[in-house]
Formats: structure tokens, sequence, C-alpha cells
């Protein structure tokens, strides 16, 4: 995800704390949590094709931390990394619960 997310998540924060949302300071506490939790882990840990483990290493994308910085439209800037290794990327995050930015 972008810093711009995490600034939109500290805004959020920021401004619910005023009202004292308890639920919705708890999904966002979570939301930290889980990618803290795979932000170190290692793009090659994914179930992906070689292919695109390959490609984003290329960029030097080496965690997962790294990856859900980047936009959509970085990704397909990457060579050799087209619409089929997206696709799988975005299956994996998915299956994983790992929070991102990609539209499918």
């Amino acid at each position: 995800m972008s810093d711009k997310f995490f600034n939109w998540l500290n805004e959020i924060e920021r401004l619910v704390k005023d009202g004292q949302n308890v639920l919705v300071l708890s999904k966002i506490d979570s939301m930290r949590r889980e990618l803290a939790r795979y932000g170190n882990m290692l793009v090659r840990e994914l179930s992906i094709s070689h292919r695109g483990i390959n490609s984003l290493s290329y960029r030097g994308i080496e965690t997962i931390g790294q990856l859900v910085r980047l936009r959509k439209q970085d990704l397909f800037c990457i060579p050799n990394f087209g619409q089929r290794s997206f696709e799988e990327l975005v299956r994996e995050l998915n299956r994983m619960k790992i929070p991102h930015s990609f539209v499918e």
C-alpha cells in the first residue's frame, strides 16, 4: 500500500478518536497488525510463478512490505511482469488475506 494509504489511516484514526468510535479504531489497529505481520515476509515465499517472483526480484522488490507499497501501474512497468503475473499475485495476496491496494 502506498504511503498515501497509511497517511489516510492515520487521519481517520485521529478523526475517529474524537468521536470515540472504538470499533473503527479496532479495525484500523487490526489492519496495521496484519501489515506488520506480513511486511517482512519474502516475496519468494508467495505461491506465484517463478517468472513473477524473478520479475519482482529484478526490480529489487524482496519483501511483501515493499510490494504492497507499489501501485498497479508500477507492477506493469516491471519487465516480464504482465497480466498473468498480476492476477496470480492478487489471488495469492487475497488468499493470504494480506491487505493491498491492487484491483484486478
